[in-house]
């Protein structure tokens, strides 16, 4: 996605003015996961600031966005920035904060970002990503251009592995999974694109190569029931549901007793 596509997708009003049941119980357990001792907080890409309104009633918490919009909404101590450089000097907090954030930094940018949330952190992480999504399931096909990308514009996947592998100065003290989602692999969403022609159409979803905001969406005729009920057949040879996000508490090696 360009810069200018980026910007014009996470400057959209719609995007920071929900918060459904499902993501008030991840904060809630984010809440309940910072240790004690932690005075100072860092929220990187705070959005709207609803970590901020829960972990800020006993601590001090800034949140820095890159969205102008969001920042509107963001309540207490809010900067304006970007992840990959930030404007505070190296542990310059007891924990950084990184929620929903990491799935969507393109590969130029992904890297910076780690290493940030590395220099700013005197002593503990905290990171929450969509627990082991299958990315196919989510895609869009742009009706103008034909790109076909993600609805919510994530572009990488994790587990708790993969998350703790990014940060070898830490430990994991303790990890949580939240939230239920339906399990659709990618075999099922291969057979919806193919024999069905079964795309997702968010409202707020933009093509990251043209900046379209025009999909193609399910025609829910023969082709498209063919491939809804092929795919709920295989669903029948797994669970049917999954956690849907990943928490995960890290603490820096040198500061373990």
């Amino acid at each position: 996605m360009t810069r200018k596509n980026a910007r014009a997708y996470y400057e959209q009003a719609a995007l920071w003015e929900r918060l459904d049941p499902a993501d008030e119980e991840r904060i809630e357990e984010m809440a309940r996961m910072i240790p004690s001792e932690v005075n100072s907080i860092v929220d990187l890409g705070c959005g709207s600031g609803f970590f901020a309104r829960k972990a800020g009633e006993s601590r001090w918490v800034v949140g820095l966005d890159w969205s102008r919009e969001a920042l509107c909404k963001t309540p207490g101590d809010a900067v304006l920035g970007d992840i990959q450089n930030t404007p505070f000097r190296d542990g310059a907090f007891d924990m950084v904060v990184c929620s929903e954030v990491l799935e969507h930094l393109p590969v130029n940018e992904f890297a910076s970002a780690v290493e940030e949330m590395d220099r700013l952190a005197k002593k503990w992480l905290l990171i929450t990503v969509p627990f082991e999504e299958v990315l196919e399931v989510h895609f869009s096909k742009c009706a103008d251009c034909g790109c076909v990308y993600h609805a919510h514009h994530h572009v990488r996947s994790f587990d708790r592995h993969s998350l703790r592998a990014l940060f070898p100065g830490y430990v994991m003290e303790t990890w949580a999974t939240c939230g239920r989602v339906e399990w659709i692999g990618k075999l099922e969403a291969k057979i919806w694109h193919g024999i069905g022609g079964h795309w997702i159409a968010t409202e707020e979803g933009r093509c990251p190569q043209c900046g379209s905001r025009k999909k193609v969406t399910p025609d829910r005729g023969v082709r498209d029931c063919v491939g809804l009920a092929l795919a709920r057949g295989v669903r029948l040879f797994h669970p049917a549901q999954k956690p849907r996000w990943l928490l995960v508490l890290m603490k820096r090696k040198s500061l373990v007793s």
